[in-house]
């Protein structure tokens, strides 16, 4: 990124970047070589009344040798700029292997890039370790013996609720005190009994035959319908006790300590690995890079960004450092340009065309650009960042940007 007060160019951190600042300093020296023996000669002759008080044109009439001199040397001067300009075209548009490609659309006035995903190799690595689809299967197997085993549970298998409450207390380890005070009325009570007993019995049924995490969470949530029941039938009976809303939050207290730590253990796991799963379906990850506004850049309490002002995005490119990356840009309606200066970069998006460039950073960091072609009212407004990494961390910037695809946020994701 370019700062105040800098005269040179940005450091280069690809081949090609450094190629053009060395030519850029070649064409420098030249340029000033050929205005110092241009200004002498200008010199000499609008002031040769001084230095030779006209015997100059006296003495040298004519001077072929220096004629073909000066005709000459400024034809080989731009015969060698020009075999050096045509040396760097040459390593700017070679192809050779490229490891990694990805396509820049440029619209009015945003960039949208495209990468086409392939995870062959880290599949071959998890069937390793343990793939999803067998997670998964594990999970399957789990539900089918939970299910299987509650239907084996028949209604003369269930105790007296007043066991079926301390067993229930035993086993998750939890308060149901409020449970025990209603079963002591439901005894006088005739409405209500069949629900609640019903519930009662299936989450004795679901605890039972519980036999992992993910079964004891259903079994939980059974319990959970249990203790709503009890709530609610405890609302109805307004001569229970004085002291049933202190029974209610002590139970629920608990309750929700058990319950929310299991449930963070086995739905955090169950998403990560349900994500993985799905996205091995899909080959195309694409998102819009925009522009992060002004206002998001200064707000200290809700601002997720930071950087500098008109050239930072929502969401940036991302590139594999020392590999050969391969840049396909094009427009969606009028010209851009698509350039990094730190990279050495810029190739001009057109209507109808697919232009493509290479580049092999040689650094790891986050570097900026620019639209370099007047495109509209908005043409300041379409930043480019592009994020180098190593190859592990340029796989994991992929895959959780593919996981926001799926989930829905500001990237989509096609089969």
């Amino acid at each position: 990124m370019m700062g105040w007060d800098q005269i040179g160019f940005v450091d280069p951190v690809s081949f090609t970047a450094g190629s053009l600042a060395c030519y850029h300093d070649l064409v420098m020296v030249v340029v000033v070589m050929v205005l110092t023996l241009v200004g002498w000669f200008t010199t000499v002759v609008f002031f040769s009344w001084a230095f030779s008080k006209g015997q100059l044109e006296l003495t040298n009439k004519k001077n072929e040798t220096l004629e073909v001199v000066w005709t000459v040397t400024p034809a080989f001067l731009l015969f060698g700029i020009g075999f050096v300009s045509l040396i760097n075209l040459y390593f700017m548009n070679v192809a050779g292997q490229v490891s990694n490609t990805f396509s820049a659309v440029g619209h009015q006035w945003f960039w949208e890039y495209v990468y086409e995903l392939d995870y062959e190799k880290s599949a071959s690595k998890d069937k390793s370790v343990d793939t999803q689809s067998s997670y998964l299967q594990e999970k399957y197997n789990e539900w089918k013996e939970f299910s299987d085993g509650m239907s084996k549970i028949s209604s003369n298998d269930v105790p007296d609720p007043v066991s079926l409450v301390k067993f229930l207390q035993e086993k998750h380890g939890i308060k149901m005190n409020s449970t025990v005070t209603l079963l002591e009325y439901l005894e006088k009570m005739s409405m209500g009994v069949e629900s609640f007993m019903s519930k009662l019995e299936g989450a004795y049924r679901g605890s039972k035959s519980a036999c992992g995490d993910y079964t004891e969470l259903m079994a939980l949530e059974m319990v959970n319908s249990v203790l709503v029941e009890s709530n609610s039938l405890f609302e109805e009976m307004a001569s229970i006790s004085s002291s049933w809303e202190k029974m209610i939050s002590e139970d629920l207290k608990v309750f929700e300590a058990v319950y929310g730590s299991l449930f963070n253990k086995v739905m955090l796991e169950l998403d990560e690995r349900l994500f993985s799963s799905m996205i091995e379906g899909f080959s195309r990850v694409r998102y819009s890079s925009l522009l992060v506004d002004e206002s998001d850049l200064v707000n200290n309490t809700n601002s997720k960004y930071a950087g500098f002002r008109k050239a930072e995005v929502t969401i940036p490119c991302f590139m594999c450092r020392g590999v050969k990356n391969e840049v396909l840009v094009s427009t969606a309606d009028v010209m851009h340009s698509w350039g990094v200066p730190g990279l050495g970069v810029k190739v001009d998006a057109i209507p109808g065309r697919v232009n493509s460039l290479y580049v092999t950073p040689e650094v790891c960091g986050l570097f900026y650009g620019f639209c370099y072609e007047l495109c509209g009212s908005g043409h300041s407004s379409m930043p480019i960042n592009v994020v180098v990494l190593e190859k592990d961390s340029f796989e994991e910037a992929l895959f959780d940007t593919q996981k926001m695809a799926i989930k829905g946020f500001s990237v989509s994701s096609s089969e």
